[in-house]
């Protein structure tokens, strides 16, 4: 793993503060499987930057005109 790659890895409180989510919110999703992919590196949870922001946009949602 690359330098620049660890440095890419935020922990719960960081990731939570990057999507502007609560760490408990990040939790549950962790829990019930629905946010972004995360890494469990011994007992530490840990998510990629990169993971973040393709989970980030598969939420982006386009607006739509009722006729």
């Amino acid at each position: 793993m690359t330098t620049n790659e660890m440095a890419d890895r935020l922990c719960p409180k960081e990731a939570a503060d990057y999507i502007g989510l609560s760490v408990r919110t990040l939790a549950r999703y962790r829990a019930e499987r629905m946010g972004p992919a995360w890494l469990k590196v011994g007992r530490s949870v840990q998510y990629r930057r990169a993971s973040i922001d393709a989970w980030l946009k598969a939420q982006e949602q386009t607006p739509h005109r009722n006729p």
